[in-house]
């Protein structure tokens, strides 16, 4: 059985498919450029992690900050730096 939207287009009732698949309208984007694009927002993430470490040794040195809080800013720049060196990775394999 058929229904007629407001357009006059012809849509199954249990239809679970895009309606008006021609009005798409984001660009397809490859594997590629996907991971290009979240090579460069951890590099940004990593630089802001390392930024933190760096003012959390300062302040260490300093007295200001305790000595644990070394731990999880190292911890945090740690993974942000292994997760870019996997996008890269990543993206140098997607040719």
């Amino acid at each position: 059985m058929l229904q007629l939207d407001d357009r006059q287009a012809a849509i199954p009732l249990n239809s679970t498919v895009a309606v008006y698949p021609v009005e798409v309208h984001t660009s397809p984007m490859s594997l590629k450029d996907a991971a290009l694009f979240a090579l460069v927002g951890t590099d940004l993430l990593t630089l802001v992690l390392l930024a933190g470490l760096a003012r959390d040794v300062w302040g260490v040195v300093n007295g200001v900050v305790p000595a644990i809080r070394l731990l999880t800013s190292l911890i945090h720049a740690l993974a942000g730096v292994s997760l870019a060196v996997f996008f890269y990775v990543f993206h140098k394999a997607q040719g």
